[in-house]
């Protein structure tokens, strides 16, 4: 993993696109009340603009959470964060990912209530839950087995 103070200095491919990721992962981390800071952070996997996994240590509320440790999933797909219980490393991260958004999918082609799903930043319509199932499609196929295969590949 590199950390998010180095990204700049890395031979990452896509720098300026990994860096609007990163702030938009960090907003969406500081959005939940759970976090009340950012301690430090690292890129797990890098895609570009398409997909972004980062690893943060977090100061959390302590209140409603004990994780210091947190995933956040960002780039041409719905933010979303991951907790470390759930996954140990970046590919288990998108996995959990694909499982979570999967489960909306599935919800709203069928008319069925989302309140029990992940919350995603798009209302529950048919047209969204078809862009979402192909980029799904997409994140199985071409960049799961990609993270499984070899977890740094993609950021060389």
């Amino acid at each position: 993993m590199i950390n998010i103070l180095d990204i700049g200095n890395s031979e990452l491919e896509y720098k300026d696109e990994v860096s609007a990721s990163l702030q938009e992962a960090q907003c969406y981390l500081m959005r939940h009340e759970w976090c009340t800071a950012i301690e430090d952070g690292w890129i797990a996997s890098s895609f570009g603009y398409i997909l972004n996994i980062f690893y943060f240590k977090i100061i959390p509320d302590h209140i409603s959470c004990d994780d210091d440790f947190v995933w956040i999933i960002v780039g041409d797909i719905p933010p979303a964060y991951i907790d470390i219980i759930s996954a140990t490393n970046a590919f288990e991260a998108l996995y959990c990912y694909i499982h979570l958004m999967d489960e909306w999918v599935k919800k709203v082609k069928k008319g069925d209530s989302t309140d029990e799903c992940f919350p995603i930043n798009a209302p529950p319509k048919r047209k969204y839950a078809k862009m979402l199932e192909s980029r799904l499609k997409i994140l199985k196929e071409d960049y799961l087995p990609i993270i499984n295969g070899n977890p740094l590949a993609e950021l060389t």
